[in-house]
């Protein structure tokens, strides 16, 4: 099973304010899952981690928690309920994913609350800026024994408590409250998420008709451009070659879709998403995700 690292630099150092944003909350979260050996050549977890993102969609998530795919190289993430102090909240986030040779990059670039009736009256999407970098990687043993998966994340959030908060609550109390609630909700996430990434590793490595199906998934879901990158990527692991990061059509899309994030949230701070309007849903081939999925549950 996974676990929780206990390294240096594990812990999370609470940021200064930002103007009346002075309630600051956040954690920091390392998880390990192991995964097994073998596979078939060319199918090492390096490569496997190279692989264009876009079929994360498959992997399960706890309490309902739902990944959806925008487009290249940005993804939609509903997170479950969350309870602070007397609201709860069901933040929807959207994030950019880079695939690059020390691992895979997700930030967050935006941010959305639902949830208590409070939300919309106390206008709480305008009283805070959040801040999340997630990155997955490899830890490979060249003797296949010890291969490991690493997820390394930085969360924090900057809020503006509206007065009847101030006055009800100290800020020290709402600090301990959000910082719990939120290091419980994220090393679950990360947690399972990894472990699903790690099944699906398991798979692709050891089963030709699981890549060739996971392949066609991914081209159901990517622009021509992006689904060619893939099949590129497919066959250069088939053959026992290792696909060159910097040429990878893929990760060209992805910087570029982060660009394209980023310089719409340009009135936000630098790597900060400010809550924001809904997100509208993606379109989906459900009926290919539904293959995928149910074979790796048969695994």
């Amino acid at each position: 099973g996974g676990r929780t690292e206990g390294e240096p630099g594990s812990t999370w150092m609470r940021p200064p304010p930002r103007g009346k944003r002075d309630v600051v909350i956040g954690t920091r979260i390392n998880t390990a899952v192991p995964v097994g050996g073998g596979g078939d050549e060319g199918c090492s977890l390096g490569a496997y981690m190279m692989l264009p993102p876009e079929q994360y969609v498959l992997i399960p998530l706890p309490n309902k928690a739902k990944l959806d795919r925008i487009d290249s190289g940005n993804f939609r993430l509903r997170v479950p309920e969350l309870q602070f102090l007397n609201v709860w909240v069901r933040p929807m986030c959207e994030a950019s994913v880079d695939v690059t040779p020390n691992g895979v990059v997700i930030n967050v670039t935006k941010c959305h609350l639902e949830g208590s009736p409070e939300v919309e009256r106390l206008g709480i999407n305008k009283r805070y800026e959040l801040q999340m970098r997630v990155v997955l990687s490899a830890r490979e043993d060249t003797r296949g024994l010890k291969s490991v998966m690493v997820g390394r994340s930085d969360l924090s959030v900057w809020v503006d408590p509206p007065s009847i908060f101030r006055a009800m609550f100290p800020k020290r109390l709402m600090e301990s409250t959000g910082n719990a609630v939120l290091r419980s909700s994220l090393n679950r996430l990360q947690e399972t998420f990894l472990k699903g990434l790690a099944q699906d590793f398991e798979l692709w490595a050891s089963d030709a008709s699981y890549r060739a199906t996971r392949a066609n998934a991914g081209e159901a879901k990517q622009p021509p451009q992006a689904a060619a990158a893939a099949k590129t990527t497919l066959s250069s692991q088939a053959s026992g070659k290792e696909a060159t990061p910097s040429k990878s059509p893929s990760s060209a899309s992805s910087s570029s879709s982060s660009s394209k994030m980023s310089s719409e949230g340009a009135h936000a701070p630098q790597g900060s998403a400010v809550g924001s309007g809904k997100v509208s849903d993606a379109a989906a081939d459900q009926k290919v995700t539904d293959k995928v999925a149910n074979k790796v549950g048969d695994k």
